[in-house]
């Protein structure tokens, strides 16, 4: 007699989390944080001003953003596997190529190219798989995908720093690209499946006991959350305004007081070394919320913890304005760290509340695009604002009322009406979810 196989201690499903992680790890820790590095690489041998410099990263951070709508549509089309295989070729190949760097022009034009490619390896194809595989654990799954981010921030940036002075900044980038594709493309085809189904297995690992749930009474009005939303239909209705309006707020918020606050330390009189280990400490408080606001979000409501967590960035900028000396810093690092981080990995789970897992690629990809722009403009309006007046206290000061009015925003936010169901033939379930 053959006994009976076990289940495997592991659900397969946090594997898929861990390789999303480290996909998320080399996308945002290379093609975002280590970027700044090479600024005074290129200004040493060719004398480019930071500013000129800084437009080609601007550039590439605005490039990202602005494709998540084109990244939705092909994740609900062609799937996120072939979208992250594709970016993670595409992204490594022009990063390694940035090394033949002679000229701004070619500088910009690598940027984009490599920040295009990089859009495939963000949060919509990585939101729409973990999706699919969790649903009592979503909230927990995702914010422990997205602390690759966090990650990648706090080791990448120092490592290009190290590889830089061994070996210069033309072969760290071929290395970097290389190790882009060695590590994203593996993952992807060797670990990363689409849905449990892939693997024989069920959301969350669990057996379903229940029998199939009924059909839908005539009488009973269809859930929102179990339609197809096609991007252009979603975004016309007040939960997917209301909700891009609160998390553009809180990136442009967010976005201004990272890039700002080391130089408001200094300004303070930290030494520009306490004052760079202050960042690190918000990133990592940052992976920290990223997983508790996830584990929270699975017993509450996603929208209440996301207007929590915008209250608590405002109780975080207010204590470091008011409160002087290192207890107003460490509040700041513990608070605002914890919330900001917590932001990040809620927005795909306040969509999937809204609008469910069927149309988490098209609507998050959607909302990427408006809130790449708030993440480009809240710097530019802090450092506008410490020109004028000469520090950064009222630039902080808004930038706390915005975080209100964002949880505001979110408590106002009724689910939408499903007033035209989308048919089957017009957009087909990412990654064959049915």
């Amino acid at each position: 007699m053959i006994p009976p196989s076990r289940p495997p201690r592991v659900f397969y499903g946090w594997l898929v989390v861990a390789a999303l992680a480290a996909i998320l790890f080399l996308s945002a820790g290379l093609g975002f944080y280590s970027l700044g590095v090479f600024i005074t690489p290129f200004e040493e041998e060719f004398g480019w001003s930071r500013g000129q410099v800084s437009i080609g990263i601007a550039l590439a951070t605005t490039t990202s953003g602005l494709l998540g709508p084109v990244v939705g549509v092909a994740v609900s089309r062609v799937g996120a596997r072939t979208v992250l295989a594709t970016g993670a070729v595409g992204m490594g190949i022009c990063f390694a190529l940035l090394g033949l760097t002679s000229s701004l022009p070619y500088l910009y034009a690598m940027f984009v190219l490599m920040a295009a490619w990089r859009a495939g390896l963000m949060i919509v194809p990585v939101a729409q798989v973990v999706a699919n595989w969790f649903q009592r654990q979503r909230g927990l799954a995702i914010g422990a995908a997205t602390t690759g981010i966090g990650f990648g921030g706090l080791v990448m940036a120092p490592l290009s720093k190290v590889l830089i002075s061994s070996m210069g900044w033309r072969p760290t980038f071929f290395v970097l690209g290389l190790v882009i594709v060695a590590v994203g493309l593996p993952l992807t085809l060797m670990v990363v499946r689409e849905q449990p189904s892939d693997r024989g297995l069920h959301p969350d690992g669990l057996t379903p006991i229940d029998p199939p749930l009924r059909p839908q009474l005539a009488s009973t009005p269809p859930d929102p959350a179990t339609e197809v939303w096609p991007a252009s239909q979603a975004i016309r209705t007040g939960a997917f305004i209301l909700a891009t309006s609160a998390i553009s707020l809180g990136f442009a918020s967010m976005g201004a007081v990272l890039l700002h606050t080391s130089p408001f330390m200094e300004d303070r009189g930290l030494a520009p070394e306490m004052a760079g280990l202050v960042l690190g400490f918000v990133a990592g408080m940052g992976i920290l919320g990223k997983v508790g606001s996830g584990y929270l979000s699975d017993r509450a409501a996603p929208p209440l913890v996301l207007a929590a967590m915008f209250l608590m960035e405002t109780v975080g900028l207010i204590a470091l304005i008011t409160i002087t000396g290192m207890v107003g810093v460490t509040v700041f690092v513990l608070v605002f760290g914890y919330s900001m981080g917590a932001v990040v990995a809620l927005q795909p789970l306040v969509l999937v509340h809204y609008f469910g897992i069927r149309s988490i690629a098209t609507t998050l990809g959607a909302m990427t695009a408006f809130s790449a722009l708030f993440t480009a403009l809240g710097p530019v309006f802090a450092g506008i604002m410490h020109d004028w007046l000469g520090d950064y206290t009222l630039a902080y000061l808004i930038f706390a009322g915005v975080n209100c009015l964002a949880a505001l925003l979110v408590l106002l936010i009724r689910p939408p009406r499903v007033r035209d169901r989308a048919e089957p033939s017009a957009l087909r379930s990412p990654a064959g979810v049915t």
